[in-house]
């Protein structure tokens, strides 16, 4: 799996469609649970910007301790 290119608004369509299909109840919310989380992931991914581990060189160099 290439975490990278996870695709969670997709993911969580899946696992509701999946809570629809389920046969019990427990699987229902396991599935629930699951679109929940990568509901909060593709949030999460849209809020951060695109250059969010990128820090300019010279402004951490200049730093004194």
């Amino acid at each position: 799996m290439d975490i990278e290119h996870l695709d969670y608004s997709l993911l969580s369509e899946q696992a509701m469609a999946a809570a629809d299909g389920a046969d019990t109840l427990e699987d229902c919310q396991a599935h629930l649970a699951r679109a929940v989380r990568y509901a909060s992931l593709a949030c999460m991914e849209r809020q951060r910007s695109p250059d969010f581990n990128v820090f300019d060189i010279r402004q951490a160099g200049s730093r004194r301790f």
